[in-house]
């Protein structure tokens, strides 16, 4: 659990309390002594956006990852004492947006080494959502990727639901000065190897009282409903294969073009290099190769060849050629062995 917005219906038009009540819940602390809630807008009738932080409640930074109902629903309570102790216990509440992370290991990798998942991922995501925006920011200096965004919409700050992606180690780098960030690496040793896949959904419910938002299981109601949400549009396996044939359709028609047209001068180093757009995978140039090649000895000789040159260019541009297929599954593997801790009934 990350982040929730919620809307809270106070109908303040006075632009100074409006400014006291800002104060207000920009400085409430929780119980540890942290600031954890953010007024983001008011709107239209003086209502109130405020964002709620769940790791900053306990902790003062999102490195800090909540696996358990009973924390979520601390949260809630302490805020919602905070706003009757204020206003009552009249004020309505309404549930905006919810984010939810899925930490994964990079294995000592960098998130540019994901670049060709990213790209199966952003192909698949399209499929799902012809109008969809899959963008990424990048560090220009040295190429390294800070964030990805797959978004339902042409916009991607306009979306409905969302999937970002980013190194968590290097976005609280930034933000934080060096004596902080060492005191974090002590408490969160992982940190530099996280992936934060971060998904994010606008929420159309009704309103809730005080008193029923305080018991609202907001991580009971959404996390699993995410967990599928990335595995419905992101480890599909079934586009997955589709993506993978179609790739390898592709890349056999011009392999064997390009072998026709070489001859004996065929070179496949080049052929590797000038096709690394549409090799997500070593898999998919054997693949292509089985296909091509009819000569047991030939293609055997070719499959060797071409894989310690995969290895080459592995190593040399730092992205995963080899095992991405393999990669794949693990991600889905180690999202689906994550569980929630639940509060007893």
């Amino acid at each position: 659990m990350d982040t929730i917005a919620v809307k809270l219906m106070l109908g303040i038009q006075d632009i100074t309390k409006i400014d006291n009540i800002k104060k207000y819940f920009n400085n409430i602390k929780s119980y540890y002594g942290f600031t954890y809630c953010d007024v983001k807008e008011v709107v239209e009738g003086g209502n109130f956006l405020i964002k709620i932080s769940y790791p900053r409640f306990f902790k003062g930074i999102n490195a800090y990852l909540i696996t358990k109902e009973s924390e979520c629903l601390e949260v809630n309570e302490h805020f919602c004492n905070r706003v009757s102790s204020k206003f009552g216990d009249d004020v309505e509440i309404i549930l905006t947006r919810v984010d939810i992370p899925f930490t994964y290991n990079m294995n000592n990798y960098s998130l540019r080494a994901y670049d060709n998942i990213f790209k199966i991922f952003a192909l698949i995501y399209s499929k799902k959502y012809p109008n969809s925006s899959t963008k990424g920011i990048i560090e220009l200096k040295t190429g390294e990727k800070e964030s990805l965004t797959f978004a339902d919409t042409k916009c991607t700050s306009a979306y409905n639901h969302r999937l970002m992606i980013y190194n968590q180690y290097e976005n609280i780098f930034r933000k934080t000065s060096n004596k902080e960030f060492d005191e974090i690496l002590i408490n969160y040793p992982d940190l530099p190897h996280r992936m934060r896949c971060e998904v994010s959904k606008y929420i159309d419910r009704n309103s809730f009282s005080v008193e029923k938002f305080k018991n609202l299981n907001i991580l009971r109601s959404y996390y699993y409903q995410y967990k599928k949400y990335i595995f419905k549009n992101f480890l599909d396996f079934v586009e997955i294969d589709k993506i993978y044939e179609e790739a390898t359709e592709k890349l056999a028609k011009k392999l064997e073009e390009e072998r026709e047209k070489a001859g004996l001068t065929f070179n496949y180093k080049l052929f590797i290099i000038e096709n690394k757009e549409d090799i997500y995978d070593y898999k998919i140039l054997k693949m292509a190769l089985k296909k091509v090649i009819e000569n047991t000895k030939t293609r055997e000789g070719a499959i060797t060849r071409t894989r310690k040159i995969i290895e080459i260019c592995e190593s040399a541009w730092g992205i995963i050629l080899k095992d991405t297929y393999e990669c794949m599954l693990e991600m889905k593997e180690e999202f689906e062995k994550m569980e929630i801790e639940k509060v007893e009934e």
